[in-house]
């Protein structure tokens, strides 16, 4: 029997209706692409539906959806490698602009490997420097040696070695090169060669950039040289004139020392090297270490139970690591430990950070000519209160002050928490300063803790 009319017309407008409601996400590739409830198969698909999107009347609509896709991890990679291939298919040129941006943010080696075997086949020689600003970043999953980004240079340069091709990035001889690209090959160069050879081969480099420039005349000055772009940043901002001019007051001190005393100097020594007495100059690294041995025999240690212990705070378990500047800063230090006035400042501002329940506070001790004085600094970023972030302004006085500090204060009974914890430590190691932790011990003992990169901690007590 035939359908009712009046059913029958119900019928042909519900379906009508329905055809209409669900048409844009069955004919909209951009809709259908971006939608992460649909298989990723059925999302390739809609992409390579586009057509040629110069084509379209919807060029910026299309670019935008693409590059969405490409460059978030949200995304699956089968589909990030599909809106890759567009965006080169549209405008190869503009995709290495791109790239070079969101390159580092790349945490899919799937998704990398598919730009880089896009580089050869197409033979980019601008991408050099893009994958340069890749390789800089340390990888988990390959070492150095056999990383994509090497075989990506080896693969553009046959005829050269992966390093030479680095160092002419770094030095600016390389086309289409800016200042990210030769911090990068700076950091890489570090890693692939060592700081030694490096340093030698930087002094026969062409003073063609600022980088180049800054990085020879800090060889008169320092021992070591800043590895990365933490470091580059902390030298740029003293070459240029940060800091009350304490580069060309470092420069001058750093003269009267003797090789020995110049042996692993680095940016954190110079504000405290400017600060020395003729007669703290004068101590010789073995008997530095006599005088720090007898001082610290007798100070009271307290050992951090709470979190990660740490492996040693004693002296002469990292004194290979210490440079005669390191000792002589522990030296300055235990005399400043004992100065009435500095106290009264870190446990005034101890008892600010033990009332304030939602971070950890902190600053520099800086040394203005005459004095030490500890200078705090309102955390701008807060987590929670066993978490101190330092802010860009304490970051900046940091490359001119004697040392970092932070409070472990969160109460009066403190001592499980006494020595940097892990985020210290890898702070450190990102950022090598000098730096200190203060906690409470009891009400009237605030316990100090020495650290530097390479998980270098000594106890003051």
């Amino acid at each position: 029997m035939g359908m009712p009319w009046m059913v029958k017309a119900i019928w042909i407008l519900f379906c009508a209706w329905a055809v209409g409601c669900s048409a844009p996400g069955l004919d909209d590739p951009v809709e259908r692409m971006l939608d992460r409830k649909v298989v990723p198969e059925a999302r390739v698909g809609a992409i390579q539906r586009l057509g040629p999107v110069a084509d379209s009347g919807r060029v910026r609509h299309y670019l935008d959806a693409l590059h969405q896709i490409a460059w978030s991890k949200r995304h699956p990679d089968q589909v990030r490698c599909a809106a890759i291939d567009r965006l080169i298919e549209h405008d190869p040129l503009a995709f290495c602009r791109i790239a070079d941006r969101w390159i580092v943010e790349l945490d899919r080696w799937s998704v990398m490997d598919h730009i880089f075997d896009r580089a050869v086949e197409h033979r980019w020689r601008q991408f050099e420097a893009i994958a340069i600003r890749s390789y800089a970043r340390r990888s988990q999953t390959y070492p150095d040696q056999v990383r994509p980004e090497r075989k990506v240079l080896q693969a553009l340069h046959p005829d050269r070695l992966v390093e030479e091709v680095v160092f002419d990035v770094f030095t600016g001889l390389a086309p289409e090169v800016d200042m990210r690209h030769q911090v990068a090959a700076w950091t890489l160069l570090n890693r692939l060669l060592g700081p030694t050879v490096v340093k030698a081969q930087l002094l026969s480099a062409p003073p063609k950039t600022l980088l180049v420039r800054d990085l020879q005349a800090a060889t008169i000055v320092l021992d070591v040289l800043p590895p990365d772009r933490e470091g580059i940043l902390w030298l740029g901002y003293l070459q240029a004139g940060g800091g009350q001019g304490l580069w060309s007051k470092a420069a001058r001190s750093s003269r009267l020392l003797s090789p020995t005393q110049r042996c692993g100097l680095e940016l954190r020594h110079l504000p405290i090297l400017i600060s020395l007495s003729d007669e703290q100059r004068a101590r010789g690294r073995l008997k530095l270490l006599q005088r720090l041995s007898s001082r610290l025999a007798s100070a009271t240690a307290v050992h951090r139970t709470e979190g990660t212990p740490l492996p040693s705070e004693a002296l002469a378990d990292h004194e290979p690591a210490l440079a005669w500047a390191d000792l002589a800063t522990l030296d300055v230090l235990i005399d400043l430990c004992q100065d009435q006035a500095l106290s009264d400042q870190w446990f005034d501002q101890a008892d600010h950070d033990r009332f304030d329940q939602n971070t950890e506070h902190g600053g520099v001790l800086s040394h203005d000519g005459a004095r030490f004085q500890a200078m705090a600094f309102v955390p701008k970023l807060v987590a929670h209160d066993r978490k101190f972030y330092s802010s860009p302004e304490l970051i900046k006085a940091m490359y001119s002050s004697v040392a970092h500090y932070h409070f472990h204060a969160q109460d009066h009974e403190n001592s499980s928490f006494a020595g940097p914890g892990r985020g210290d430590l890898d702070f450190a190691n990102r950022l090598h300063p000098t730096a200190l932790v203060l906690t409470f011990v009891d009400h009237d003992t605030l316990n100090v803790d020495y650290y530097q990169a390479g998980d270098v901690v000594v106890d003051l007590g």
